[in-house]
Parts: structure tokens; sequence; C-alpha cells
């Protein structure tokens, strides 16, 4: 890539503008003097972080059990039913030809098809602290592992990526993907003979494909990345001295109550240590390895065996355990370090699907701030959508990947339009349903809410406009029916008044 290809796109990142240079400061009191500001590269160690969140990392086997739950309900809850992707100008949502109508409707497709594929990107994404999404030339989605990804940065913007080089390794080859902005390189070394296709142990292949879409075609989403930094961060990673303590806890409760499971035996008093022991000892003897790894010998004493305890002189024999009520004193702490997790990921404590005190009012305190806080998060999802008027490109999150799906589409589809992108989200808590239908029957009794609306706003259909012309359609003829058997009952009646006065039985005057 050339500093021409480069420049044109460094105005993306006003704020990083700063990064990475002096600036200098003139204090009333000080002399001039010069500030670096420098970029954080660090990368998370992703082995890690992906070992602790199976439970599988030494020292955090019990608290690494916290992880999963955390990410996946806020990955959960910031997905919810997931957002609805449109262009910002719609055209004409009710002209089917319009080329941003159908755009709209593929965007919608995309999401919809594509929608379990991100709720586990996010869950990733929050357990990792980066994720990286690659559109295919024939627009289908791929997850690249992070440890597999090198990023390299322009010389001008230590924020801005220019080139992805996507490493996977099999037992067959390692596939080396080199994504530029006007380019793609894929690189073969094969480990083995596959006679199917021709190649051979240690032949290299190299092949190179032009890149038609004006952009990287690789999406950086990073979890609580700070404004210097290149990478994210799990979301829990400032839990992880906590995890280290909880996990050491827990270890010692569960010795605890081995140990109250088996007291152990205990002399006391005794003035003659030895001959207690030889006493008691058992026919055979134990060995053992001593500080210096040398294997000694020593007497055992077996009470299991043994009916009888000899005790020496001034002795007494008991078992000893742990005082009553250590495991409560466990148990608090452990509650104490539990709500220090539930504050700092600001997930309720109810969400964790457990029991609490007077739980339907505790739950609509703490929910209204959570979902603040999946608004943000969502925001961060989002990421920066494009607009014309501000000069700006969609970065990062999902409005730059659906530019650049858009665009990767637009190479073989006419119809589709390459404009910016909104995202609409649905509601994070459900309101209450009685409230809500009571709210739509009164504003429709009254003449307030159209029927459209008020069957939009209950949820029932998915397309409320047809479901109302139906509905119409099948009143009008409910009503036609109801008006000819009307008619019909009243021609009954008048034939049957008809004929019992030809018959004689009724007079005239009271039939008229």
């Amino acid at each position: 890539m050339t500093i021409a290809e480069i420049t044109p796109r460094l105005p993306q990142h006003t704020v990083s503008e700063i990064i990475g240079r002096a600036v200098y400061v003139t204090m009333p009191w000080q002399a001039r003097h010069s500030i670096t500001k420098s970029v954080d590269e660090t990368t998370p160690d992703y082995v890690f972080w992906d070992k602790l969140r199976r439970g599988k990392q030494d020292g955090y086997k019990f608290s690494g059990l916290l992880c999963n739950p955390i990410t996946q309900i806020v990955a959960s809850y910031v997905w919810g039913e997931g957002p609805t992707l449109a262009l910002t100008d719609k055209g004409d949502p009710d002209n089917e030809s319009d080329p941003k109508t159908y755009t709209n409707s593929l965007l919608s497709r995309w999401l919809e098809r594509n929608a379990g594929q991100f709720l586990q990107t996010l869950v990733d994404l929050y357990a990792l602290g980066d994720a990286y999404l690659i559109v295919n030339g024939d627009g289908t989605l791929s997850i690249a592992s992070p440890e597999t990804v090198e990023v390299e940065y322009s010389p001008f913007d230590a924020l801005l990526p220019v080139v992805y080089t996507i490493t996977t390794k099999t037992d067959t080859v390692t596939v080396t993907d080199k994504y530029e902005i006007t380019q793609r390189t894929i690189a073969l070394k094969w480990h083995k003979t596959v006679q199917d296709i021709g190649v051979t142990v240690g032949q290299e292949q190299s092949f190179t494909f032009p890149n038609l879409i004006g952009r990287l075609p690789v999406v950086h989403w990073a979890c609580d990345r700070g404004t210097n930094e290149q990478r994210g961060r799990p979301i829990y990673e400032s839990l992880l001295p906590l995890f280290s303590r909880y996990d050491d806890l827990i270890v010692a409760a569960m010795d605890g109550a081995e140990i109250m499971g088996h007291p152990l035996p205990a002399f006391v008093g005794l003035e003659n240590v030895a001959e207690t022991i030889k006493a008691n000892e058992t026919a055979e003897t134990g060995s053992y390895t001593d500080r210096e790894g040398n294997t000694q010998e020593r007497v055992e004493v077996r009470f299991d065996r043994d009916a009888t305890v000899w005790v020496g002189k001034g002795g007494d024999f008991k078992f000893v355990a742990p005082p009553n009520g250590w495991s409560g004193d466990l148990r608090d702490i452990l509650k104490s370090l539990f709500y220090l997790v539930l504050d700092s990921t600001r997930i309720p404590e109810f969400l964790w699907g457990g029991a609490i005190a007077s739980s339907r009012a505790s739950a609509e305190v703490q929910l209204p701030p959570f979902v603040q806080y999946i608004g943000m998060r969502r925001q961060q999802v989002e990421g920066q959508g494009a607009d014309d008027l501000l000069g700006q490109q969609a970065l990062g999150g999902l409005l730059e990947l659906a530019d650049v799906w858009l665009r990767t589409r637009a190479l073989t589809d006419r119809r589709v339009v390459v404009a910016p992108v909104a995202a609409k989200w649905p509601e994070v808590a459900a309101d209450d349903e009685a409230l809500t239908l009571e709210k739509v029957k009164y504003a429709h009794g009254v003449g307030l809410l159209t029927g459209e609306t008020a069957l939009g706003t209950l949820d029932l259909v998915d397309d409320p406009t047809n479901e109302l012309e139906k509905a119409k359609g099948e009143a009008e003829e409910a009503q036609e029916e109801q008006i000819a058997f009307a008619s019909r009952l009243a021609n009954e009646e008048q034939r049957a008044v008809g004929g019992e006065q030809q018959a004689g039985r009724v007079p005239v005057q009271e039939a008229a």
C-alpha cells in the first residue's frame, strides 16, 4: 500500500489524530515541556481467557465457572431479538421495485439468517476481548479466532488497520490469508501429500485476488477498548484478582468440609510421645521423601484397624475438627465477593436465576440501570454509521460489517444500493402486557389510535397493515351475511303470516 492510498482514509479517526504525537503544554507556573501520547498495543492472552471461561485454567477452576454466565447473559440481552438494519433513506417502502426497498429486504434477510452467528460472536467477544468477522467474496461470513489474526496499522494513525493476516494451521496445510485494501493473497504450505489435488509435502502455493470493494473485508469488534488501545479486553478483566481469591475460598471450604467428614485424631498432654507411638504402632512401616530428596521410614499408627488406643501418662485422646460456624463465615465472604462481581458486570442478581429477598421489588429497582447499561453495550456493538453529509464512513461494529457486505453484494447484484445504514434495536425489557393492553384499548376506543397502530403495539402479528385489511374484509363479509340472514328471516315471517291469512286462521285486521 502506498502513502497516497492511506492518506485519504485518515480523517475517519478524528480523536486518534493526537495519539502517538508530541503535544506541547505551557503551564502558568512551569516552562514549556513535552508530553508524549502513546498507543497501547497490548494483545490479550486469548488462550488464558479461553481456558478461564471453560474452568480449565489452574487457580480459577471454580471461579472460572462464573465467566460463561456473565458473557451469555450480557450477550443475550444486548442482541435480544436482533436489531433491524435499513438504509437511512428508505425510499418508497410500498414500491417493491424500488432498489432501496429491495436492499432493505436483503439486509433484513441477511441479519435474520446470521442471527445465531452474531450472538455467538458477542459471547466470544465479551469473553476474549476481540472478534474478527470476515465478509467472503460470496457474501457469507467467517469468524476468525483472534489468536490467529495479525494486524498492521497505518504509520500515520496507529489505530487504523491497513493489513489483516490470518493464519490457519492444520495437519495437512498452513493457510495464510493476507487482506489488504487493494488485494487478497492466499499462501498455502502443504505438510502432507494430497494426490487428489496434486500437491506434495513442502510444496508452497500463492494466489492473489483483487479487492474490488474499496475497503478491507475484515471488521474488528473490540470489547471495552480505550481511545488509545488497538485491541479490546475481556468484559471481566478487572475481576481477575477477585476470581483468584474466590477460587481459594471455595477450595478452602471444600478442604474444611473434608476435614469435618474425617476428624483428625489427637493425643493431648502426653509426657512421653515416643512411648505412646510405640504402644499404638502397626506391624508395617511407611516411607516418605524428605526435603533433601532422601527416602525415610516412619512408624504408622492405623486407627482404622485397632479397636483400642493406648494413651501414655498424663495424656488424653480425642478427635479434633474445625469449630462450628466456620462454613457460614466462608459463605458470607463468598457472597460478598459475588456481590462485587454483580457490581462490576452490572448484571442484576435476579438474572442469575437465584431467589432474592423481596424479589419483585428488587427486580423492579435493579432493572432500569441494567437497561441503560445494555443500551451502552448496544451502541458499542452498533459502531459508527456512515454519513454522506458529514463525510464519514461506517467504522466499527455491525454498521461497518453491513457496509462491507453491501459493497460485496453489489458486485454481483446491480439492484443493491450501497448507502449509509442505520440500526434499530428492540426494547430491552418488555412492558407490562396488561398495562399495555389497557392503554391501547383506551386510546383506540376514544379515537386517538388507529387500528393498525394498535395492532402493531400489541405485537400480535408480523404485518399489522395486511392483518388489518384482512380483518376489515372478514368484518364486511360477516356484516353482509348478517344482513342477508335478517332479510331471509323477514321474508319467511311474512310468508308464514300470508299463509295463515289464506287459511282463515288469522283475521285480516290482526294480520294488518
